[in-house]
C-alpha cells in the first residue's frame, strides 16, 4: 500500500523459539529486541514504564503492528508496505489434480490390497460352508477321533434299570446317557448319599440321570414319586423346539414329560376334572397319535385303570399339556386291555376275556367322540399317526423268553428258561448267511440278556455281529433274617463277523454281588437287588461325540460290602463304562481267539 494510506493491516511475527510465557522471560525478550539494532521494531510490543511497575515483571502488551497512525515499519528486514499489500494470504494450488485412493496405489500395491480382500472373504466362505461338513466323513476328523476316550463312572447308592437312551448334549455335537434308576433296598433310610453327588432314592420312588456323554460326568438327576418302567426320548417334540422330549411312564399311573437337555419337567398326566377318582393308574406306555386339540403337538393314547376298577379302559392325553381329553373310555366287553398299534387312524388293541386274548379295532375319530361328547371337527384334514412308535421291552419276568436278531445276514437267537438264581438256564444258536449253525452256547443257573446288534466299517471291510450279557450263578451266602447273597460273575461277549471269518470274544467279565430277600422263608418269592429284569437292557450302542465311531455303553449294579465298626455294611453301586469298541476291536480281535 502507499505512504499515504492511513489504515495499515497487522502483520504478525513468530517470535523466537528462545522466548517462553514465564515471568522470568521478560529480560530475554528485551535483549533479543535490542541486540540487533538493524532491525527496528515497534515499541509497544514491551514498553517498560508505568504499566510495567504496576505489573511487575510481566510481559509487554502485544499490540497490532502499524496501528494508531504510526509510520511504517520494517520487521525482520523486510518492509511492512510490501507485506500488507493483500487481505489474505496467497494459496498455491498445483497445476494437476491431487491423487486420491487406488490413483495413488501403485500396481503391485493393488494387488496386494485386492488379493488380502479376496483372502477374508475365502476365510469366511470356509468356515460357514467348508469346516461344517459331516463329521463321519469329514477328513478333519480322523485326527480327532483320536481325542475320544473310553471312560468308566460309579455311581453310589442306586441300581440302574432299563434301556439306555442317548439324547442331545448341551454343547456342539455331544449327546448325553439317560438312565431310568432306583434305590438302595438294603438301605431304606436314605442315609447313603452318593459319592457322585446325587441323593439318594427311596425304595418305593426312583429317578432319572443324565450322564455327559464324553465324560460320563452327572449332568443332572431328577427323583420321582414312584419307580419309574420305561422311558423314550424319540417320540415327541412339547414345547416344539426341535428336541424331543422323554416320556416317562412309571407306577401308580406316573406318566410325565421331561427336557432331556436340562431334565425340567415339561407336564404329568393328570384327569382333565382335576378328580382323584378320574386320575388314571397302571398305564401302557402310549402310543403317539395326530393332533387331536390343535395344539401344534401330537397326542397320546394308552389303556389304563380307574381306581378301584377294572384295567378296561382307554384314555387320550394332550401332548402338549399332559390334561386327559375329555372322559376316560371303558371297553365293557373286556377284563384287561393293552394298546398295540395304531394305523390308518385305527387303533388296535388286546381285549382279554378270562383266559382268552383277542386283538380288536376302534376307530380314532369314534373314540375321540365317546371321550370328549362331540365330533372331531377337521375330520377330513385330519393327519395320518407317526410311524415311528415305542419299542418297548416290558422287563416282566417269565418262565420261557425266546428272541431272535438279524443283523448282515446273519441270526442269534437266545432262549432262556426257568427263574433265576434257583433253577434257569440259557441257550443261545448263531447262524450264518448261508442259514448253517456257526455258533451255540448253553449253560445252566446262567442267563442271557437282549442282545444288540452292531455294524461299522473297518480297513478290511464291514464288520458286523453281536453284543449280550451272560449272567452265571455260583455259590450264595446266608447273611440270616431271610437274606442270602449270590455270587455272580457277567461276561460281555462279543461275536463278530467280518469278510473272512468269525471270532467271538470275551471283551469285560466282572463280579456281582446279588442281595435277595425271601419272603415268609420261601425261595420262590424271592426280591433281588440288581434285579435281573432291570438289567435286561443294560447294552448299547451309539456315536457319543459324533465323530462317526461307535462306542459300547454298558452299565451293571452290584452290592459291595465295606467294615464299619466290626461289622459289615453292604453299599449298593452302579458302573457305567463308555468303550471305544471301534478302536479296541482290532486288539481284541487278534488278542482272543479262542471260542467260549
Amino acid at each position: 500500500m502507499s505512504g499515504g494510506s492511513t489504515t495499515q493491516k497487522a502483520v504478525y511475527s513468530p517470535l523466537p523459539q528462545t522466548i517462553s510465557d514465564t515471568d522470568s522471560s521478560e529480560e530475554e525478550l528485551n535483549s533479543v529486541l535490542h541486540s540487533n539494532n538493524s532491525f527496528p521494531v515497534n515499541r509497544k510490543l514491551a514498553v517498560p514504564g508505568k504499566d510495567s511497575a504496576k505489573n511487575g515483571q510481566k510481559m509487554g502488551e502485544y499490540r497490532q503492528l502499524g496501528h494508531d497512525g504510526e509510520t511504517d515499519v520494517s520487521l525482520n528486514g523486510l518492509s511492512n508496505q510490501e507485506s500488507t499489500m493483500a487481505d489474505d494470504i496467497l494459496i498455491v494450488k498445483p497445476e494437476e489434480p491431487t491423487l486420491r485412493g487406488f490413483q495413488h496405489m501403485s500396481p503391485l500395491r493393488k494387488l496386494f490390497f485386492f488379493g488380502s480382500v479376496a483372502l477374508c472373504g475365502v476365510t469366511v466362505m470356509v468356515f460357514l460352508w467348508v469346516l461344517p461338513c459331516d463329521w463321519a466323513t469329514c477328513p478333519s476328523a480322523q485326527g480327532l477321533r483320536a481325542r475320544s476316550r473310553s471312560w468308566e463312572r460309579t455311581l453310589v447308592g442306586l441300581e440302574l434299570k432299563g434301556a439306555i437312551s442317548i439324547v442331545p448334549g448341551v454343547l456342539g455335537r455331544s449327546r448325553n446317557l439317560i438312565f431310568m434308576l432306583r434305590g438302595d433296598v438294603g438301605n431304606p433310610s436314605g442315609s447313603n448319599t452318593s459319592r457322585a453327588g446325587v441323593e439318594s432314592f427311596p425304595v418305593d420312588g426312583g429317578g432319572i440321570i443324565s450322564l455327559i456323554g464324553s465324560t460320563g460326568v452327572i449332568a443332572w438327576w431328577k427323583r420321582l414319586s414312584a419307580l419309574p418302567r420305561d422311558i423314550d426320548c424319540s417320540l415327541l417334540d412339547v414345547d416344539n423346539n426341535g428336541v424331543d422330549d422323554c416320556l416317562v411312564l412309571g407306577d401308580k399311573g406316573l406318566l410325565l414329560a421331561i427336557d432331556p437337555v436340562s431334565g425340567a419337567q415339561r407336564w404329568q398326566l393328570r384327569a382333565a376334572s382335576g378328580k382323584e377318582a378320574d386320575a388314571p393308574t397302571d398305564l401302557d406306555f402310549p402310543l403317539v397319535l395326530p393332533d387331536l386339540d390343535d395344539d401344534g403337538v401330537s397326542d397320546l393314547l394308552t389303556a389304563c385303570s380307574l381306581p378301584r376298577q377294572q384295567r378296561n379302559s382307554l384314555v387320550l392325553v394332550s401332548g402338549g399339556s399332559g390334561v386327559s381329553l375329555g372322559r376316560n373310555v371303558q371297553v365293557q366287553a373286556c377284563f384287561r386291555v393293552h394298546v398295540l398299534s395304531i394305523e390308518n387312524l385305527t387303533v388296535s388293541y388286546i381285549c382279554q376275556q378270562g383266559e382268552k386274548e383277542a386283538v380288536r379295532e376302534m376307530e380314532l375319530l369314534d373314540l375321540y367322540k365317546q371321550a370328549t361328547n362331540r365330533m372331531f371337527p377337521k375330520a377330513g384334514t385330519l393327519a395320518g399317526a407317526p410311524s415311528h412308535q415305542h419299542k418297548g421291552y416290558d422287563g416282566r419276568p417269565s418262565v420261557a423268553r425266546s428272541l431272535t436278531l438279524s443283523v448282515g445276514g446273519r441270526s442269534l437267537t437266545l432262549e432262556n428258561s426257568g427263574r433265576c438264581p434257583l433253577h434257569c438256564r440259557v441257550a443261545v444258536n448263531v447262524t450264518g448267511q448261508g442259514g448253517q449253525l456257526v455258533w451255540n452256547h448253553t449253560a445252566e443257573n446262567a442267563h442271557g440278556t437282549v442282545p444288540v446288534a452292531m455294524v461299522f466299517a473297518d480297513r478290511s471291510g464291514p464288520v458286523s455281529g453281536f453284543v449280550l450279557k451272560f449272567w452265571q450263578w455260583g455259590a450264595r451266602d446266608d447273611l440270616g433274617a431271610h437274606l442270602v447273597a449270590h455270587r455272580l460273575s457277567e461276561r460281555v461277549v462279543l461275536i463278530v463277523f467280518n469278510s473272512s471269518d468269525m471270532r467271538v470274544v470275551n471283551t469285560n467279565q466282572s463280579d456281582i454281588t446279588q442281595l435277595c430277600s425271601c419272603l415268609d422263608g420261601r425261595e420262590e418269592d424271592i426280591d433281588c437287588q440288581p434285579n435281573l429284569s432291570f438289567q435286561e437292557q443294560s447294552l448299547l450302542f451309539g456315536d457319543l461325540d459324533q465323530d462317526g465311531s461307535q462306542k459300547l455303553i454298558s452299565y451293571l449294579s452290584t452290592y459291595v460290602s465295606r467294615t464299619q465298626n466290626n461289622s459289615v455294611v453292604w453299599h449298593l453301586e452302579s458302573k457305567v463304562r463308555a468303550i471305544r469298541l471301534e478302536a479296541e476291536l482290532p486288539k481284541l480281535y487278534e488278542a482272543f481267539t479262542k471260542v467260549v
